[in-house]
């Protein structure tokens, strides 16, 4: 605190350097908000904010900026002691160094957490559990080549309801077929023709929802046009 009234400044950055002081931790360390000096001071965030940025010029308080999680909290401030017989350290056990305002100073600098992209996260899991589900088989999500092969598809813009539309198709079609049966896996069902496999689906949903007079009509334009 002595250190802090030999300071050469204006009335005013001597009383927020004071107020600092008084908050600082043993490394001469703080970190109140501006509304919290403003408050002990007397004086307007603005006349604080102020004779911060003026401290800092004249060399006797550091500023860092914090943020913790992504999120902008109150700047740390160091008080620049030039002398080594002096310290702004508080007095342990007084009221100075209060706990609502320390936290860890290795928080300081954290970068912005960044949410994962939905398009990352691939339900690699429930896409094989499905298959294994439909087939009666026993598929691991973890294997490399299997992953490898979904996020392919995924890159390419697929859905998980893709997945499961290609997986139940082709276990309808192929499932109790003792040469196509050993087709329902992933290196079949998952790679190139899946985009194939996948109209086929729809083609089949469409046929369904066709009125007995439609489906009809289209079997026998089928024959007409089908070469004989």
């Amino acid at each position: 605190m002595a250190w802090a009234w030999k300071q050469k400044c204006t009335p005013t950055e001597k009383l927020i350097l004071l107020a600092l002081a008084d908050h600082a931790n043993d490394d001469g360390r703080c970190w109140p908000g501006m509304e919290r000096v403003a408050q002990k001071t007397g004086f307007s965030r603005r006349a604080v904010v102020k004779s911060v940025k003026s401290l800092q010029a004249k060399g006797i308080l550091g500023v860092t900026n914090r943020a913790v999680g992504g999120l902008k909290k109150s700047n740390i401030y160091t008080l620049i002691v030039d002398d080594e017989n002096a310290s702004p350290r508080c007095e342990r056990g007084s009221h100075r160094c209060e706990p609502d305002d320390q936290i860890d100073v290795n928080e300081v600098h954290i970068e912005p957490i960044k949410e994962p992209s939905i398009k990352n996260n691939i339900p690699f899991l429930e896409i094989v559990n499905y298959l294994n589900e439909k087939t009666g088989k026993s598929f691991r999500a973890t294997t490399v080549k299997t992953k490898n092969l979904i996020k392919a598809r995924w890159k390419d813009g697929f859905s998980l309801a893709d997945f499961k539309a290609v997986i139940s198709t082709m276990a309808g079609q192929w499932m109790g077929d003792e040469k196509m049966e050993p087709y329902l896996r992933p290196e079949t069902l998952f790679g190139n023709k899946f985009e194939g496999y996948l109209q086929q689906g729809r083609n089949q949903q469409k046929v369904v929802q066709l009125t007995p007079k439609q489906r009809k009509d289209e079997e026998e334009w089928t024959a007409i046009l089908s070469p004989t």
